[in-house]
């Protein structure tokens, strides 16, 4: 309770002096007994007054107040306070500290160079991932095709360098032929109106290779207008000829083929197909793509047959070995 004097008046007859106590911003009459007042005009100071028992009433009702007077904070009752505060604050501070020391650890050379360090690893390990799926690489057929739109037969051929893969698409045939793997023949001949035997392929029994017949071409000259037709037969028995040696389009590489031209044939085996030209066509390529072959022990024999006696004819045979 905020109290203060308000107004000192003295009654010498009734010996009262009047105090007005604060309360809620209100001033309340206090009554207190004073012996030996003898004038009407005194000063008192309010440490020269005990107050004892205090009675509070409101003074538009009379009625009771009660004031719960609070004891004044003794010295050790705000010494514990004060010991209370400087522990709270050293328990933040030692947390603010700990904050500081778990978030901003500045780095050291040490740790440095142990970033540096598995980084390092880090980039050999990839390299080995890298290197490890370069090697399982396949040949995987790209798709290529003519002006028309017609799918033509690729593969594609992987070019490890620099630590990257290039793929180099070429065609079968370009891809074969690089390899030193298709060989060919051709020559000229009269083809008469009877059946004219022209070429013997054979693939040996030990040669280890499939023979894949890339095309046939069969031209005619243009100054004859006769018809000729070409049967290409397979499984014939052939017991002589004249041996010729298989050309590489690159040359390198040996053909394990053997080839007759103007074979001596016993037995004409079984028709594949038979490609001709009429009087208006001049020549012709039968397009075999490499999907007819010879297994080690077969043979392919190309005969002619002509409708009159000695037209002038040539003839090529194309094929790879795999």
């Amino acid at each position: 309770m905020d109290s203060e004097i308000r107004d000192l008046n003295t009654q010498t007859a009734r010996g009262i002096v009047v105090l007005y106590a604060k309360y809620n911003d209100r001033y309340i009459p206090v009554k207190v007994t004073a012996e030996g007042i003898l004038e009407s005009n005194v000063s008192i100071n309010a440490s020269d007054i005990q107050i004892g028992a205090v009675e509070i009433k409101d003074s538009d009702t009379g009625d009771r107040v009660n004031v719960n007077l609070s004891t004044r904070a003794s010295e050790s009752t705000l010494s514990n306070v004060n010991s209370n505060i400087v522990l709270v604050k050293n328990s933040v501070d030692t947390a603010n500290t700990n904050i500081v020391n778990a978030i901003t650890p500045k780095a050291t050379e040490n740790t440095l160079q142990s970033v540096n360090s598995n980084i390092v690893a880090l980039s050999t390990k990839l390299d080995e991932v890298k290197t490890s799926i370069i090697s399982q690489l396949d040949i995987r057929v790209r798709g290529l095709f003519d002006s028309n739109g017609n799918p033509i037969s690729s593969i594609s051929i992987p070019i490890i360098s620099n630590r990257g893969i290039s793929n180099l698409t070429t065609t079968i045939d370009q891809y074969y032929a690089l390899n030193r793997q298709m060989f060919y023949y051709g020559y000229s001949l009269n083809i008469n109106a009877n059946d004219t035997n022209v070429i013997a392929l054979i693939n040996p029994s030990n040669s280890g290779r499939v023979f894949l017949i890339k095309d046939i071409y069969i031209a005619r000259n243009q100054d004859n207008a006769n018809r000729v037709f070409f049967y290409v037969r397979t499984m014939a028995t052939i017991s002589t000829g004249t041996p010729v040696t298989p050309r590489s389009t690159i040359s390198g590489r040996t053909s394990s083929a053997i080839l007759y031209r103007a074979p001596t044939i016993t037995n004409v085996g079984n028709l594949i197909f038979v490609v001709g030209l009429n009087s208006s066509e001049s020549s012709k390529t039968e397009k075999l793509d490499l999907m007819y072959g010879l297994n080690p022990g077969e043979n392919l024999v190309i005969i002619g047959n002509a409708s009159a006696n000695g037209t002038p004819c040539f003839v090529t045979l194309t094929w790879v070995e795999v």
